[in-house]
């Protein structure tokens, strides 16, 4: 979770707690992870990095989730705070996608 102490300290990057590196969830998936409340998450492709996947508010509880449909690539996240600030980027997920439709750690995936 990003943690801002004052005006003059830069945001960290948000935290993906799910899927993990070499996870290998179907096409279709839940993205989950923490970040600074009140902030947005945004999800990019590392083959595209203009075209958000996704963009999520964070709520008071510091989790955000989305469900994500992919083919094969990594992907990052980014915070962005109520000002306009933008974190560096998460570490980047790469993953192998599965060939059914599945969920990471039994999360539930709506159709």
């Amino acid at each position: 979770m990003t943690v801002k102490k004052d005006a003059s300290e830069a945001l960290e990057p948000p935290v993906i707690t799910s899927p993990q590196n070499g996870d290998r969830p179907g096409a279709r998936f839940v993205v989950k992870g923490t970040a600074t409340p009140g902030s947005t998450v945004r999800a990019y492709s590392t083959k595209d990095s203009l075209s958000p996947l996704f963009s999520q508010d964070v709520g008071p509880g510091n989790n955000w989730s989305s469900l994500i449909d992919l083919r094969q690539f990594g992907f990052y996240v980014v915070e962005v705070a109520p000002d306009g600030e933008v974190s560096p980027r998460s570490p980047v997920v790469t993953i192998h996608l599965a060939s059914e439709l599945s969920a990471p750690h039994n999360d539930a995936v709506d159709s």
